[in-house]
C-alpha cells in the first residue's frame, strides 16, 4: 500500500473518515510493527483531529466532544491501536489547560500538529531544586501510549506542597525521556505504550499542575472534569473496535449466505449475533444519554452534578464490560476459524479486553459509583 497524504479536511468527521480510510488492511502490520508505523503515525499527527478538545485560543475547537466521540470511534472501527493512541492524544492535549495560561500560550498555539503523552499513576517523584519555583524529576513509567509520536510527554509525580504531599503533574519535552522498549501484549499491541523515565530532569513549576487546579480555558465544555471527558471518549474506542468485530462477523456471514463455515449455518452464532448487537448497541445508548445530560445542564449555566459525572463514568465501566461480553459470545461462536492470525473478530476481542483493563474504566470503580447513587460520599478523587 503506498503512502497516503491526508489534507486537512473541512470537519472532523472528514478528518476521522479520512483517516479510516488510509487504515483499511494496515491493522496487522500495526500490529505486528508494536507502534505506530511513520506513516500512520504521520496520518494522525497532521489529521487535526488532535486539536479537538484544546481551548480555541491553543489553536484547538474549545470542547467539542460530541464529535471527539465520534471521531475516535470512527477510527478505532479501523484499527484499535491507531483509535486508541488518537484517544489518549486528544484527551492529554486537554492538559494544556491546566498549565499556567502564559505558559500553555507560549508552548502550545498555533495548528501545527501536537501530541501529548503522558501517565497519570504518580511513579515519580518531584524534588524541589533550590526554591519551590523548580522541580527535579525523576522516575519510571508504565504504558506511555502514543510516546513515540509524541512531543511532550506528561508525568504524575508525587512532590512536596505547603500542605504535604500532592500527585503533580509535570510537563516535559519527548526529548528527555529514556525510552524502554518493552511493550510486548496480547492486545493494542501497536500502540507503542512503552515504559519510559526520567532522571533529575529539571521543570519549572509553571509547566506543572495538580487535578485540582482550576482550568483556565473560559469555554463551557472545561466545566466538565478531565477524567469525566477520559471515560467518555475510552468508551467511544471500545465501541468502535467492537462494531469492527460484528460487523467482520455479519460481512462474513452475507458473503456466504448465512453459513459461517464449510458445515453451514449456525444457529449458536446467529443468537451470539443479535446478542451482541443488543448490547453493543444499549451501551452505546447509555453513553450517549448520560452525556446529553452533561451538555444539558452545562448550557444551562450549571456544572454537571457529581451523580451525572457518576453516571457517565458508570455508563463507560458498563459499555466496557459488555463491548468485551459481546465478543467474548462472538468468539466462542464463531467457531475454529476465529483463532486464524488473519481474523478480524479475533483482533478485536484482544484490544477490547486489554483496553477494559484500564485503570479508568476498571470493574473495581463501581464501588465509587454505588456509593455516589447510594447518597454516600463517593471518596473517588481524582475519578469524580
Amino acid at each position: 500500500m503506498s503512502a497516503i497524504t491526508i489534507q486537512t479536511p473541512r470537519s472532523a468527521n472528514d478528518a476521522a473518515a479520512g483517516l479510516a480510510e488510509f487504515l483499511v488492511g494496515r491493522g496487522p502490520d500495526i500490529e505486528a510493527n508494536g507502534r505506530l508505523p511513520p506513516e500512520v503515525a504521520n496520518a494522525l499527527r497532521t489529521s487535526g483531529l488532535l486539536r479537538l478538545l484544546m481551548p480555541r485560543v491553543l489553536g484547538g475547537d474549545g470542547g467539542d466532544w460530541r464529535s471527539a466521540f465520534d471521531a475516535i470511534e470512527k477510527v478505532a472501527g479501523a484499527d484499535g491501536s491507531t483509535g486508541w493512541t488518537l484517544m489518549i492524544g486528544m484527551t492529554i492535549n486537554m492538559l494544556t489547560g491546566y498549565i499556567e495560561r502564559d505558559e500553555a500560550l507560549e508552548l502550545f498555539s498555533g495548528t501545527s500538529p501536537l501530541f501529548l503523552a503522558g501517565v497519570f499513576e504518580p511513579r515519580g517523584i518531584g524534588r524541589h531544586d533550590g526554591d519551590d519555583a523548580s522541580f527535579r524529576v525523576s522516575g519510571r513509567w508504565r504504558f506511555a501510549t502514543g510516546v513515540h509520536l509524541s512531543d511532550w510527554f506528561c508525568a504524575a509525580a508525587a512532590a512536596q506542597s505547603g500542605t504535604g504531599q500532592e500527585v503533580r503533574h509535570f510537563i516535559v519535552p519527548t526529548s528527555a525521556l529514556k525510552i524502554h522498549p518493552n511493550w510486548n501484549v496480547i492486545g493494542l499491541s501497536g500502540t507503542g505504550s512503552d515504559d519510559v523515565e526520567l532522571d533529575s530532569v529539571a521543570v519549572h513549576r509553571r509547566r506543572s499542575f495538580t487535578l485540582d487546579d482550576k482550568p483556565w480555558p473560559e469555554e463551557e465544555f472545561w466545566q466538565v472534569s478531565f477524567y469525566t471527558v477520559t471515560a467518555l471518549l475510552m468508551a467511544a474506542a471500545l465501541l468502535g473496535m467492537t462494531r469492527s468485530g460484528i460487523d467482520s462477523v455479519l460481512e462474513k456471514g452475507a458473503r456466504t449466505g448465512g453459513a459461517v463455515s464449510r458445515f453451514g449455518r449456525s444457529q449458536c452464532l446467529e443468537v451470539e449475533v443479535a446478542t451482541a448487537e443488543a448490547a453493543t448497541r444499549a451501551s452505546r445508548a447509555f453513553v450517549l444519554e448520560c452525556m446529553n445530560e452533561i451538555e444539558a445542564s452545562i448550557w444551562r449555566g450549571a456544572p454537571p452534578s457529581e451523580r451525572q459525572r457518576a453516571l457517565l463514568w458508570l455508563a463507560a465501566i458498563q459499555c466496557a464490560r459488555s463491548c468485551g461480553e459481546a465478543l467474548d459470545q462472538l468468539f466462542g461462536g464463531e467457531g475454529a476459524s476465529g483463532i486464524r492470525r488473519d481474523s478480524p473478530l479475533q483482533r478485536s476481542w484482544r484490544d477490547v479486553r486489554s483496553a477494559s483493563k484500564h485503570v479508568v474504566i476498571a470493574r473495581q470503580r463501581l464501588e465509587a459509583v454505588g456509593r455516589v447513587l447510594l447518597g454516600a460520599p463517593s471518596d473517588a478523587k481524582p475519578f469524580l
